[in-house]
């Protein structure tokens, strides 16, 4: 029952599964959320990372660590405990006396902290080998994330003020934004790839560009 409710959400639905219930995309933006509490938006964390060290950035980054590193634990002792009597762990962990399977419990929490984007992808390609046979059960009714070729093209920069007809332009004004915000770094534009998760995290910073640009996209 399981495996044909998550067959027929994908036709329906498109990746649904993957952009918002997957337990590796869950995981993930808890982390990432707990990051841009402390550290800002992206633009801020570029800012952060270039500036010297300080005792503000140490304690920014320490925090950081030190709540990943809480989190991980937590999430990592609730999963054993599936397999693992509670009391029983609780007491293994103060003694050590414990499987590998334990100890390397907290390592397999988000694998894509220091590297999101290839971990994502590898993830997509070796452990999660659902992605690659997704898009046999895709048909024309089928919910996806996709970048309007006719709207956009031919992209190019223009000033907020232009009109992209006037200067022979679609409305992409090629920032780059979908690419950068993609948590598995693929470029929508290039068409649906089995790497897209649906999380629709495009769709949201390219909203916020057309914005400025006065021009909402869709």
């Amino acid at each position: 029952m399981s495996a044909y409710s998550l067959f027929l959400l994908t036709a329906v639905a498109g990746r649904l599964w993957c952009g918002y219930a997957c337990p590796q995309t869950v995981y993930s933006e808890m982390f990432m959320w707990i990051e841009r509490k402390l550290e800002g938006d992206r633009n801020a964390r570029i800012r952060l990372d270039a500036a010297p060290w300080s005792a503000q950035k140490l304690l920014k980054k320490g925090t950081k660590q030190a709540l990943w590193i809480a989190l991980a634990l937590w999430t990592s002792f609730t999963f054993v405990g599936y397999f693992t009597p509670i009391k029983t762990l609780w007491a293994e962990a103060f003694t050590l006396d414990f499987g590998p399977g334990v100890v390397l419990g907290p390592f397999l929490r988000p694998g894509d902290l220091r590297q999101r984007r290839p971990v994502a992808r590898a993830g997509l390609q070796v452990h999660v080998p659902y992605a690659r046979f997704q898009s046999a059960m895709f048909d024309r009714d089928t919910l996806v994330i996709s970048y309007d070729t006719e709207r956009g093209e031919p992209r190019g920069g223009r000033g907020r003020k232009a009109d992209p007809k006037a200067v022979n332009l679609g409305d992409c004004i090629d920032c780059n934004l979908c690419v950068q915000v993609c948590p598995t770094g693929i470029d929508i534009r290039k068409g649906l790839q089995y790497e897209c998760i649906g999380c629709a995290a495009c769709i949201d910073v390219c909203d916020g560009v057309m914005d400025k640009m006065s021009t909402r996209a869709a």
